[in-house]
């Protein structure tokens, strides 16, 4: 049996590793990080089918094209071998390697591989999507990892997550930043700051970016136990875009086109995604996933092919004087019905989805939203300790806190930049599913670095399904910005101001596992604490169950399992090496 090295040991010696005759080398276990330099990213698998998967890799150190093998087998022995194949590449690829396996059954689960002149990747493990009856799912739900901003525990804790069968990651999967930007604090602290070190702009930016995440060893134990279904949402290439620029695209970083096209094409080498058909754009990217009949799941493109510029407040904010002039900037500038989040092509898709859906009534529809759907708004923050922190409040704190206040105060949403920011649309996303009789629609949404439990409610008052929010890995939640005291008030404020929010927490960073069965779906929002310390403590902070109820589905809290443990190995993942 091979024995299983530690991180210390494989990092103190690659060199020496490196040097061994290739017939005295194996592959290392499952999501342990390569015994040699060649394949330092690790491996990773995703955008499953019934019938095939999407193996990824890359290979470091190389000068020129080589042909890279890859072996799927139905064991970690490899003995039972499904399938195998030669993939080649080279520079225009970033020399990151992609292979679409087939051979497994449905539902099946497969272990991989991959070779170059004797050098062995880690082996990662995979499967397909099953057909027919299925009576169980378990998702782990992701967004937000920030690499300066702490460790990634969060992702190690979902790869040994025994009731996870998929992770859905929903977006800023990287951060563009510079290394003296967001997280340059903590950054320093940790040896984290920002590969390169300044802001992501060239196609070169971004590939060294996503190799440094790459590089990070709890990432890449995600990858190696789970296939992964990818969403980007902003920060894959700027914060907050539109079709036709973004909020951190400057007029002297070049043309928005050209970046935002290098940013997707890395994003496609780096991550275990199928590339576009012949004739598709990569910014098209939106699919279907089906688990028999169990669950179906949408996944939205919001980013870059119909999404209008968001509102701007400080535009308008000189006009409303006035309970009138409010009425009316709610009524024909935040909801004009010409603002759209999705393209013509992605409703269209998204239409033809649910006419599937409806006709196969699965008994859950998922919907995958890079951004918060519920109408949450930003409560009136009267409580004294508010007027404290107001007198206290410098930097950051001091530029943001009279915002809040005042969106407070008008009752405005708690952002612009997600569906909040666009009510029309979201209408008619809801009338989507409704029009077709679907009353089984889970949203699970992102980007708030905050855990949410949260109705779905239409114009009418009409509630069409239910959102579940997943925190940031490692990004923290704005109530985090208000501190210890103001933070988790800002929280139950929120709570009680509006409607639709059963609960949420700002304050956390993990992630959210969400189990499926006919009968009913768990949501349990895993907190993984410390992202600076080496050592993490897991709580499940909350507990829910969703049920059918009466046409529409019901929000119960339940008691949640015991508080766990993991620990994490004290080595700091090395920058990558780069060709």
């Amino acid at each position: 049996m091979t024995p299983k090295l530690t991180r210390r040991q494989i990092l103190a010696g690659i060199s020496s590793v490196s040097l061994l005759p290739a017939a005295c080398r194996s592959a290392p276990w499952m999501g342990e990080a390569a015994v040699n330099e060649v394949f330092a990213h690790g491996v990773a698998s995703g955008d499953p089918d019934q019938h095939s998967v999407v193996l990824w890799s890359r290979v470091s150190a190389v000068a020129g094209p080589v042909k890279v093998n890859w072996t799927l087998a139905r064991d970690q022995a490899f003995r039972d071998i499904v399938t195998a194949g030669t993939a080649t590449t080279h520079a225009d690829k970033d020399f990151t390697v992609k292979a679409l396996a087939t051979g497994l059954k449905p539902g099946e689960t497969g272990y991989y591989r991959f070779e170059l002149d004797g050098h062995l990747s880690a082996v990662g493990r995979t499967r397909t999507l099953p057909q027919g009856q299925v009576a169980r799912l378990g998702i782990a739900v992701a967004s937000c990892a920030n690499y300066p901003l702490g460790y990634f525990h969060a992702y190690r804790a979902i790869a040994e997550d025994k009731a996870v069968d998929v992770v859905v990651h929903l977006g800023d999967y990287i951060y563009e930043y510079p290394a003296d930007g967001w997280g340059r604090e903590s950054g320093e602290r940790l040896g984290r700051l920002h590969l390169p070190a300044g802001e992501t702009i060239t196609l070169s930016d971004y590939r060294i970016r996503h190799a440094q995440y790459k590089s990070d060893p709890d990432l890449q134990s995600m990858h190696a136990h789970h296939p992964v279904i990818m969403l980007w949402d902003d920060h894959e290439t700027a914060n907050n875009p539109w079709m036709r620029g973004a909020d951190n695209h400057q007029p002297d970083e070049g043309d928005w086109f050209e970046r935002r096209d290098a940013s997707l094409q890395a994003w496609f080498e780096w991550l275990p995604v199928r590339d576009p058909a012949q004739g598709v754009r990569r910014q098209d990217y939106w699919r279907y996933y089906r688990w028999g009949d169990l669950a179906s799941l949408v996944t939205l493109e919001m980013r870059h092919t119909g999404r209008d510029q968001k509102i701007s407040l400080s535009d308008h904010y000189p006009q409303i004087r006035d309970a009138s002039a409010m009425k009316r900037f709610k009524r024909d500038v935040l909801g004009d019905s010409s603002r759209h989040m999705l393209s013509g092509d992605m409703t269209r898709f998204l239409q033809h989805a649910a006419d599937q859906i409806a006709a196969a009534r699965p008994a859950w529809t998922l919907l995958a939203s890079p951004v918060q759907m519920a109408r949450v708004n930003w409560p009136p923050l009267v409580d004294p300790v508010f007027d404290d922190l107001a007198k206290t409040a410098s930097g950051f704190l001091a530029e943001k806190l009279p915002a809040v206040i005042k969106q407070g105060q008008l009752d405005l949403p708690r952002s612009f930049d997600d569906w909040g920011g666009y009510p029309a649309a979201r209408e008619r996303l809801f009338r989507a599913w409704s029009d077709r009789g679907i009353e089984n629609l889970l949203v699970l949404s992102g980007d708030t670095h905050g855990y949410w439990a949260n109705y779905l409610s239409n114009d009418a008052g009409e509630r069409v399904g239910v959102e579940l929010g997943t925190a940031g890995i490692s990004s923290p939640g704005d109530s985090t910005l208000f501190g210890p005291q103001a933070g988790p008030l800002i929280d139950q404020l929120r709570i009680e101001h509006n409607h639709d929010v059963v609960w949420c927490d700002s304050m956390q960073r993990g992630y959210l596992r969400v189990e499926l069965t006919h009968e009913f779906a768990h949501a349990d929002f895993i907190a993984a604490h410390n992202p600076e310390a080496a050592e993490t403590i897991l709580q499940t902070l909350k507990r829910f169950e969703v049920t059918p109820s009466q046409g529409h589905l019901q929000l119960k809290e339940i008691a949640p399992p015991r508080t766990a443990q993991t620990g994490r190995n004290p080595v700091r993942a090395q920058p990558p090496s780069r060709p």
